[in-house]
């Protein structure tokens, strides 16, 4: 985290509200190292961390802080199990809710089918799996089968009653 905010801080970027999750907090590192050309097992920091109550309510209270004061909030959570959990998805929903001149952007490993009234992004093995299908692996897919589970997430989207919640869209990124 310190030297992310250095280096945004250093290119102008304001780092207001850019929290830290202390000494025990390691940042996410998913390494790949290389042997003699050869690509070697991943090695992975950070992905045990465990968020706390009050780290919780922080986060929270940014999100309420910032949302009436920007143009777009990003939700950003690339592992299972990071900082936002079910508990926290249903408070930042309600600020969603309470800010709709402000546009929400989720990018959730595994939790942003729960989100409301955001733009969703997912890769294509996500959509898989929302689709109900076990995803494949990481190798790039067919354009035509990226479009055709777009199609099919859109068309049940518009399926679903108007509850006033749910309205959005859902970018994929994909490999071609």
């Amino acid at each position: 985290g310190r030297e992310l905010r250095r280096m945004l801080a250093d290119r102008g970027a304001s780092v207001d509200g850019v929290l830290s999750g202390g000494e025990s907090w390691q940042t996410l590192v998913f390494a790949k190292p290389h042997l003699d050309g050869e690509e070697q097992s991943r090695l992975d920091f950070g992905s045990r961390n465990v968020r706390s109550a009050d780290d919780g309510s922080r986060i929270l209270a940014e999100v309420r802080r910032l949302a009436p004061r920007v143009d777009a909030f990003v939700l950003n959570q690339q592992v299972v199990g990071g900082v936002i959990d079910e508990s926290l998805v249903a408070s930042i929903n309600e600020s969603i809710l309470q800010h709709p001149d402000c546009v929400f952007v989720v990018d959730s490993r595994d939790l942003a089918e729960r989100f409301r009234m955001a733009v969703i992004k997912i890769n294509a093995q996500e959509a898989e799996r929302w689709l109900g299908g076990a995803p494949s692996d990481d190798r790039p897919m067919a354009i035509d089968q990226v479009r055709e589970m777009a199609a099919e997430i859109q068309r049940r989207f518009e399926e679903q009653p108007d509850d006033g919640e749910r309205k959005g869209f859902v970018a994929f990124a994909a490999q071609f």
